[in-house]
């Protein structure tokens, strides 16, 4: 049974970035008046570190599937959740450990072959077409 898209939650890996997005919003205008009683650090080179951190935290999440383990495994169960519904071809997903402590990566591995596959890959080539409401 296909589930339509606006009853299924958000995927967790979703509200990681939108988390993150918020946090290089809010973050740095809320530090800023402890930044400038600082005498070690100006405010906008330390704005500038948050920003970037966060802006490579959201990059890496987006183009790598790479997020910190906990966002990973939770995301890994979503997927495997809704595969049916979403992929034309049987596959499980799983997180993979990097070699940075406390992240991992997402990955897919095909139920027919047992071997591998790219997430983008299966989401540009195997994705089923979303029935338009």
């Amino acid at each position: 049974m296909a589930m339509d898209s606006k009853e299924r939650s958000r995927a967790p890996r979703f509200k990681y970035e939108s988390a993150l997005f918020i946090f290089a919003i809010l973050l740095p205008a809320t530090l800023y008046p402890y930044l400038a009683a600082s005498t070690f650090v100006t405010p906008f080179a330390a704005t500038m570190v948050i920003i970037s951190v966060i802006a490579g935290l959201i990059s890496l999440s987006l183009v790598f599937d790479i997020s910190p383990t906990f966002i990973t495994r939770a995301e890994a169960d979503y997927q495997n959740m809704y595969a049916s519904d979403l992929y034309t071809l049987a596959v499980r997903f799983h997180a993979e450990p990097t070699l940075v402590p406390g992240f991992s990566r997402l990955r897919a591995t095909r139920g027919d072959l047992r071997q591998p596959i790219s997430v983008w890959n299966l989401r540009m080539h195997h994705g089923r077409p979303q029935d338009e409401a």
